[in-house]
């Protein structure tokens, strides 16, 4: 789901989830877990959050959401897993090193919240936000 690259005091996280990097419970996981793994690094000062994909991230995956509609706790597994996307985000915020999003296309729901724990942000012309 993630490419990560370490380079010249530069971190790379690549979005890579086709076909649109749809956040899922186990997408938030793993990036908690890159998160974990280069916070505590203090040899690079940046962090760029980027995709491989034709958009940037679409938010969340419908078909896991689909998937927990049919749960008989459902409302608790909504609430869990919108703590577990803000708490991502909020970790994301309070980095001490700058973090960038490099935005090639669309960013929407999760995907622009994403975006915008970032301390910058680069969108390209064609991007869409909201």
């Amino acid at each position: 789901m993630f490419l990560l690259k370490r380079q010249n005091g530069i971190t790379t996280i690549t979005l890579s989830h086709p076909p649109v990097n749809a956040i899922s419970a186990e997408w938030v996981t793993d990036f908690h877990d890159i998160l974990a793994e280069i916070e505590d690094d203090d040899t690079w000062s940046v962090i760029l959050i980027r995709s491989d994909q034709n958009v940037f991230c679409a938010g969340a995956d419908l078909k896991e959401f689909q998937t927990k509609f049919t749960q008989p706790n459902s409302s608790k597994i909504f609430g869990d897993d919108t703590k577990g996307y803000q708490n991502l985000f909020e970790r994301l915020e309070k980095l001490s090193q700058i973090t960038i999003a490099e935005i090639n296309g669309a960013a929407l729901g999760g995907g622009f919240e994403l975006a915008l724990a970032c301390d910058l942000r680069l969108a390209a012309e064609e991007a869409q936000m909201g």
